[in-house]
């Protein structure tokens, strides 16, 4: 018989005394995923369990779509808006789910990003002030601003999308917060 009982053989039948401890009895036939009380099969092991966030509440099926669709708005309100009103998306979001029970990952997720998003468009503004105040010398800085804030808009963006789809709440390196979680 063979030392390990995963591997086929022509003795699998006999019952061998000699058959390493811990390993299972296994019955001729039987299915590997049913040695172990799964009746379905070796296919069931593999299904997800039901999600919980960081804190332990449950999400809801549709949270974590919610969730990638509230970082990725504020993107698409950017381009849109010429970030203008980019910190919408994720406030329209944080008011939807912010009392939806099973949401509150959702919520977690749209607050965080419209943090973010609102200090991006405050130092837009000052990017806005510098330029109007300071004509000439002020809109090599201005556009030195803007585009860090749009670069970092984009980079963050992605990074909380990726994460609220694995079931985590991303928290933003810099923002200030005016939505709680």
């Amino acid at each position: 018989m063979s030392q390990y009982p995963d591997t086929p053989n022509n003795d699998f039948n006999n019952q061998n005394p000699q058959q390493p401890s811990g390993y299972p009895q296994q019955q001729p036939h039987q299915q590997y995923g049913q040695q172990y009380g799964n009746q379905q099969g070796f296919q069931q092991g593999f299904q997800q369990p039901h999600d919980f966030d960081a804190y332990g509440n449950p999400i809801a099926p549709d949270a974590k779509t919610m969730s990638l669709l509230s970082h990725l708005s504020s993107l698409i309100l950017n381009i849109v808006t010429a970030s203008t009103l980019s910190f919408l998306g994720p406030l329209v979001f944080w008011f939807i789910f912010k009392d939806k029970p099973g949401h509150k990952f959702t919520a977690a997720n749209s607050a965080r990003a419209f943090n973010f998003n609102f200090t991006l468009w405050l130092a837009n503004l000052v990017g806005w002030a510098i330029l109007i105040f300071t004509l000439t010398l002020g809109a090599p800085i201005s556009l030195l601003i803007w585009g860090a804030t749009t670069v970092l808009m984009f980079i963050f963006h992605i990074i909380g999308a990726v994460r609220a789809n694995r079931g985590e709440v991303y928290d933003y390196p810099m923002q200030i917060r005016i939505l709680k979680d």
